[in-house]
């Protein structure tokens, strides 16, 4: 089944502040001759722990069920599935990928939230297309919302983006219930205070409790880097009393949004669930069991099992949101090219310093691949498993580009 993308990496290294340490320590009695050396050595040994990732990654794939989503109504107007041997997951949000900023009784997209207090204004688009959706998805598409004058940074309160409607036209719920809500939200601008935030409603539409900012649970406070797609998310258990929702993805704090400043915002969950899920709708591509071909420059691209983009089936960075998932090591190109029954796969790390290492499902060896380009030659005690030939895998890094 599809899982949420693992962010589990520190934005440094480790293995580079560890060398940045061995690196002073050299210096310190007069070795600066052996500082490269040193720094190649600890980015050689991410690449080889990369493969590792990988490894365990295919391993889990290869072991997968078969899952496959569906929509209950209209696409992209209605709640979807997703069915595996796990069972059946319900999203709520009918308009997951901001298509049609509008609705009633609905968790959809929409265009009524504020641009700040009293002087700020913008504009509402929608983005479709897009090679620059959330890292680890097939989504292209997003709501943006743009700045056409600036909000300072005493008028910046309430920022966000609606996800529904209020009051009697808020999204139904029933009192007791436990959900947990998520969106994904990008800010051209580093802001210091992102999150979910749900208000509630009795039968008459009125806030409960009666002041309206006394009525919000609220998630965790993330910062927004400029440029960085995070997700957010709230789990709540509806109150006594409480007939409706509206739920916000805001953006609060000291910081102005300066004109031509954008916040866009995509992949709504909505789930009946103790915790936030992975991300999933409708369009979803099922899943099957097998090695999954991977390319960590990939992006929104898709890929076929010999790495080629013109006939691509397979999201490239998929594996990253696996049964198993992982964040890419900063530095390290990787990529995965598999046999045409998915049953063996051999990954590629090109290093930092430009080396390339390979493993295989064939065995736990890693090795230095030999060789020029679209000649590479397999290291001693490094096997290609069944299926694949050392013309296939060259032709895979070609088609890769750049290994």
């Amino acid at each position: 089944m599809p899982r949420f993308l693992r962010h589990d990496r520190a934005a440094t290294d480790p293995l580079l502040v560890i060398a940045a340490i061995a690196v002073s320590l050299v210096l310190l009695v007069g070795g600066s001759f052996a500082v490269a050396g040193v720094l190649n050595n600890a980015r050689d040994l991410n690449a080889k722990n990369e493969l590792e990732h990988v490894a365990v990654a295919e391993a889990a794939a290869i072991a997968d069920s078969t899952g496959s989503a569906a929509w209950k109504g209209a696409a992209g107007a209605s709640a979807s599935t997703w069915s595996d041997s796990a069972g059946v997951r319900t999203n709520y949000a009918a308009d997951p990928r901001a298509l049609r900023q509008n609705g009633m009784n609905q968790l959809v997209w929409m265009n009524s939230r504020w641009f700040g207090s009293t002087v700020p204004t913008g504009t509402y688009s929608n983005v479709s297309g897009a090679l620059d959706g959330p890292p680890g998805t097939d989504i292209t598409t997003y709501i943006r919302k743009t700045w056409t004058s600036a909000a300072a940074s005493n008028q910046t309160g309430n920022t966000g983006l609606s996800l529904s409607s209020g009051g009697l036209n808020g999204f139904p719920v029933t009192a007791g219930q436990t959900w947990s809500f998520a969106a994904s939200l990008r800010a051209s601008t580093t802001h210091a205070r992102g999150q979910i935030k749900v208000q509630y409603f009795d039968g008459s539409g009125a806030n409960i409790p009666a002041a309206s900012g006394e009525s919000l649970d609220r998630g965790d406070i993330t910062v927004l880097p400029a440029g960085a797609w995070v997700r957010e998310s709230v789990t709540v258990t509806i109150p006594t009393g409480a007939t409706s929702i509206a739920l916000y993805a805001d953006v609060d704090g000291d910081e102005g949004w300066p004109a031509g400043a954008t916040l866009d915002g995509t992949a709504l969950m909505a789930e009946r669930a103790p915790q936030v899920g992975s991300i999933f709708d409708g369009w979803t591509p099922p899943t099957t069991p097998g090695a999954k071909p991977y390319d960590s420059a990939g992006g929104s691209s898709l890929v076929s099992r010999a790495l080629s983009t013109a006939d691509g089936t397979d999201a490239a960075t998929a594996l990253e949101r696996g049964t198993t998932g992982f964040t890419p090591a900063d530095g390290v190109r990787t990529v995965v090219t598999t046999t045409l029954d998915g049953s063996g796969w051999a990954a590629v790390a090109k290093s930092a310093t430009g080396r390339l290492f390979i493993r295989t499902s064939a065995g736990s060896a890693v090795g230095e691949l030999a060789g020029a380009a679209g000649a590479r030659t397999l290291p001693a005690g490094v096997r290609l498993p069944s299926g694949m030939t050392a013309a296939d895998l060259n032709q895979a890094l070609t088609n890769a580009r750049g290994l």
